[in-house]
């Protein structure tokens, strides 16, 4: 039994796409995981200079560490978020549940 065109066109796609979940598989776990933040990353640096200062902030750890709080309204501010006064007392419950973790 001889296969029209259309038929054997379906088995390439078939094969094809066989081979690349064989592919997917053989990469373990890390190296995707690696692979799609290098993308995600690169993705974004690509970008950036399109995103207004009104939507984006970077966060410096060290300063958020000093001060969680002057940090969270700072941004806020920056984002031009309403109401931070509404979320300060729930923010400033958990910074101070968390003052001691190390």
């Amino acid at each position: 039994m001889s296969m029209d065109r259309s038929q054997k066109y379906r088995l390439r796609e078939a094969q094809s796409a066989a081979q690349a979940l064989s592919r997917r598989c053989a990469e373990s776990v890390t190296e995707r995981v690696i692979r799609q933040y290098r993308e995600l990353h690169d993705g974004f640096f690509e970008v950036r200079g399109f995103i207004g200062p009104d939507r984006y902030h970077e966060f410096r750890f060290e300063n958020l560490e000093k001060d969680p709080l002057g940090e969270m309204r700072k941004h806020y501010d920056g984002l031009a978020l309403p109401e931070f006064a509404r979320v300060e007392p729930a923010l400033r419950t958990c910074f101070d549940s968390q003052s001691g973790y190390r």
